[in-house]
């Protein structure tokens, strides 16, 4: 996934779809995978108990990509 397509700016539609309190209003893909805790953003993607976390929204952005998105590789043979 590419960190434009994580950055996408949603639609008032999709936001008004999600039923999920994230504790901010979701505006872009991304914030769809955070919660609001306290001053900080977490991943909701990551185990409870190893939970990555940044003051900065868009600091998660490179998180997913490495631990979250990038894991799958292109076969040009198949």
């Amino acid at each position: 996934m590419t960190a434009d397509a994580l950055r996408h700016t949603l639609s008032d539609d999709e936001i008004n779809t999600v039923d999920h309190d994230h504790g901010f209003r979701l505006s872009q893909v991304y914030d769809g995978f955070l919660e609001k805790v306290d001053d900080r953003f977490e991943c909701g993607l990551c185990a409870e108990e190893k939970k990555a976390n940044w003051k900065n929204k868009k600091d998660a952005i490179r998180h997913f990509q490495k631990f979250h998105f990038g894991i799958g590789e292109t076969c040009g043979t198949w």
